[in-house]
């Protein structure tokens, strides 16, 4: 796997798009030890997402991903009030709630570990949404 090589591929400089479906979101969720079991993601315009867990549903706008060791998702919750339920419902370590900003470390997130050797590469990571999908941008420059 390519990602095993990161260092034999310096120089390499990647620019694409990914399309994730609402339903590769839900599969992340349930993916790895510690899954979410009856959480479900759909995928709606203008950069936003509905959660729901249980009987919660939050609407939340995704505000970017800030790139690094560990890149982190920035999503704004609509209300307040759904934001102290997120915080007391969804018990992830890789998740933190502060008044309605939720930050995902998605270093963190099992699913997504076996990219960590690709994440201090990453450069520019843009998302927007369509219904059902998500469109991920990305930049990658592997320099060393």
């Amino acid at each position: 796997m390519i990602l095993d090589r990161v260092p034999q591929v310096a120089g390499t400089h990647v620019n694409g798009t990914v399309r994730v479906a609402a339903a590769g979101l839900n599969e992340l969720l349930r993916a790895g030890p510690a899954p979410l079991s009856g959480c479900d993601v759909a995928v709606a315009a203008g950069n936003r997402v509905v959660v729901r867990y249980g009987m919660l549903h939050a609407t939340a706008t995704i505000d970017g991903v800030a790139t690094g060791p560990s890149p982190r998702l920035q999503v704004s919750l609509a209300s307040f009030v759904v934001a102290l339920a997120v915080r007391a419902a969804l018990r992830q370590p890789f998740v933190q709630v502060r008044g309605r900003l939720v930050v995902v470390d998605l270093g963190a997130v099992p699913a997504l570990r076996p990219y960590a050797a690709l994440f201090p590469h990453v450069r520019r990571v843009d998302i927007e949404t369509a219904p059902g999908e998500l469109r991920v941008g990305v930049e990658i420059l592997v320099s060393e």
